[in-house]
């Protein structure tokens, strides 16, 4: 008797912790944004304009309407205070956001790309070798 007792208060215990939350389908969980960046040139080289691009995407569509689209370019071995931070302008045609860069020194760099949209934030990574 004592065992059906407790077993009753533990089921009443459980039961009145358990938290009534609705029950989420698929459909109500927002598909990630995407970013893919690139370049317009094979071969990079010293002292020739370049563009960088970064296509945003959210499942199928294509978002223009990014809070945020920030380049952060910095040369191998620079200290964080040497970075430079360029915002990207948008190409409504095509949907893409951008920026034009000059390199005057060959090396390695890197792209950071910090992206703000639709209550979501990534930050994809590119690696350019810059020649003369």
């Amino acid at each position: 008797m004592k065992k059906i007792v407790l077993l009753m208060l533990v089921t009443l215990i459980i039961a009145g912790c358990t938290n009534e939350q609705e029950v989420r389908n698929d459909e109500d969980i927002p598909e990630l944004i995407e970013v893919t960046l690139e370049i317009d040139s094979p071969t990079i080289k010293t002292n020739e304009e370049i563009m960088i691009k970064a296509k945003i995407t959210q499942g199928k569509e294509m978002v223009k309407d990014a809070n945020e689209v920030t380049f952060e370019i910095w040369r191998d071995g620079q200290t964080e205070k040497e970075h430079e931070k360029f915002e990207g302008k948008i190409d409504q045609k095509e949907g893409v956001y951008f920026i034009n860069k000059t390199f005057n020194e060959p090396g390695l760099y890197y792209v950071i790309t910090h992206v703000t949209a639709r209550n979501m934030h990534t930050m994809p990574k590119l690696e350019l070798e810059v020649v003369e």
